[in-house]
């Protein structure tokens, strides 16, 4: 759980935070985000991203991901697909999950159990994506579907 200077839990899901007289500071409403891997909900991730958290989450992996190259495709689960990411300096692992209760695009660090053969829709994607490179995240406005463009190249160069 997150600790701090000025900070105090009082329960599961509400906290307090001091800031400083002396430090500007600026002010983001934030309610009911439940990203799949919160810092202060770690409990009770399973609620949907809004479309305005959603353009947030686009714009930072547009700014994080551009011009990464995919490096693997995962498919964990019949609904998630795992998408590893490699820019010039890092690695990222990117999930693309179309549960129910809980669909998400973030970017993760957990580890996932994968099966031993990969599933014909993970082939797929693999035939297709693996060693494309990243050129846009897109957003409808208002919308909660996310737009991936890929550079990609087939058998025939």
């Amino acid at each position: 759980m997150f600790c701090g200077d000025g900070f105090r839990q009082k329960d599961e899901e509400t906290f307090f935070l001091k800031i400083p007289e002396n430090r500007d500071y600026k002010i983001l409403q934030i309610t009911d985000l439940h990203l799949g891997f919160g810092l202060f909900s770690h409990k009770n991730d399973k609620m949907a991203l809004d479309a305005a958290t959603l353009a947030l989450t686009a714009g930072e992996l547009k700014q994080t991901l551009t011009d990464a190259k995919i490096a693997k495709i995962f498919e964990p689960t019949r609904d998630e697909l795992v998408l590893t990411l490699r820019t010039r300096t890092e690695t990222y692992a990117l999930l693309l999950s179309a549960r129910s209760g809980s669909a998400r695009v973030c970017l993760t660090e957990e580890s996932f159990e994968n099966p031993e053969t990969p599933p014909s829709f993970c082939m797929l994607m693999r035939k297709h994506l693996t060693g494309g490179k990243l050129l846009d995240v897109q957003m409808e406005p208002g919308d909660r579907i996310v737009y991936f463009t890929f550079q990609c190249t087939n058998e025939m160069g």
